[in-house]
């Protein structure tokens, strides 16, 4: 899904996620998978962890964390006023903080729009 990949890495520039830490490469995976595999979403850490830890050759908790980071630093550093304008609707607030399953079912929503 290479077109899917360019549209997350754009969307990840808008938002303000930074390409140097390991959690937005994973991210991106973790996103383009969830478009490919819709369901694999309802079983975020028996399924998406370990098949993103396979592909890196890490550990799915290393995977987790990594994630994890990347969308903290997200809310601390980004712009959330582009995630709300993105979305069309306030998705979060400053102090808000999505889990990772969320924003990553919600990131894969929007891309399965863009493509319609």
């Amino acid at each position: 899904m290479i077109k899917s990949t360019k549209e997350i890495s754009s969307m990840f520039l808008q938002i303000g996620i930074p390409a140097k830490i390991k959690g937005y490469h994973y991210l991106r995976e973790a996103i383009n998978l969830v478009c490919s595999h819709p369901n694999i979403i309802n079983h975020i850490t028996k399924k998406l962890y370990p098949a993103i830890a396979h592909q890196f050759a890490t550990s799915p908790c290393k995977v987790e964390r990594a994630i994890r980071h990347a969308i903290d630093v997200l809310w601390s550093r980004g712009k959330i006023e582009n995630i709300n304008s993105m979305f069309g609707f306030s998705v979060c607030q400053k102090n808000d903080k999505l889990p990772n399953g969320e924003f990553i079912a919600l990131m894969a929503e929007m891309i399965l729009m863009i493509k319609t």
